[in-house]
């Protein structure tokens, strides 16, 4: 790929990069670069009595993975002889978790011109509306159109949840049921990998990755 053909491909997926192990061996060596040390990445026994169960990353080793991603992932340029990690400058550190998962919903919407988002029923993303929705899991099965989106607290506009698609955690085919429904209107799908309010439960083998794919090919 030239320059030109990628500087035409503004706005566009142009690589997808491998899977990365964040173990507690590549953890411990972060540690140790950035003397951070503090208990809850590098202590497991200690952090067993934290919210997450287990020692969890740094935040700054997973942002730091980005040159691999892109190596791993992005296009080869013609005639490029060395370069630098231009873009990453353009990170923004927030206040809180609100905050951010607030600006990356909007920032979906306005890369893809769609307003509805798809979030897990259990999954826990802040206080704002569109993610204060169906946090609690429901005791009733899901009906043939899949989960029934709800709002949580005294306040929230009902005309949210016409913007918010549920989905079943940890249950694939369900997910592409609802995902593939809603393809043409989805800005984006937001998780977090071990969903808190449902005592803290991991995605299954293969789950996760199964999201990443149905969201690439749809």
């Amino acid at each position: 790929m030239n320059r030109e053909e990628l500087k035409g491909k503004v706005g566009e997926v142009v690589g997808t990069s491998k899977w990365f192990v964040i173990d507690q061996a590549r953890i411990d060596r972060f540690a140790d670069v950035t003397e951070d040390w503090q208990y809850i990445h590098v202590d497991p026994e200690k952090a067993k009595a934290s919210p997450f169960g287990t020692t969890i990353a740094h935040g700054f080793l997973t942002l730091s993975m980005l040159s691999a991603m892109v190596y791993d992932g992005g296009p080869e340029v013609d005639g490029v002889v060395m370069g630098v990690n231009y873009g990453f400058d353009k990170v923004r550190f927030v206040n809180s978790g609100t905050e951010a998962t607030l600006n990356a919903v909007r920032a979906a919407r306005a890369f893809t011109g769609r307003h509805k988002i798809a979030k897990f029923e259990g999954a826990y993303h802040g206080s704002h509306e569109y993610v204060q929705v169906s946090v609690k899991g429901s005791p009733e099965p899901a009906g043939p159109d899949g989960l029934v989106a709800k709002t949580e607290f005294p306040g929230q506009p009902p005309s949210i949840l016409q913007d918010v698609v549920i989905l079943p955690w940890n249950d694939l085919e369900g997910c592409e049921r609802a995902l593939r429904r809603n393809a043409d209107d989805l800005a984006c799908v937001i998780i977090e990998p071990v969903a808190s309010t449902l005592g803290y439960a991991p995605g299954r083998r293969g789950f996760l990755e199964g999201i990443r794919d149905l969201t690439t090919r749809l």
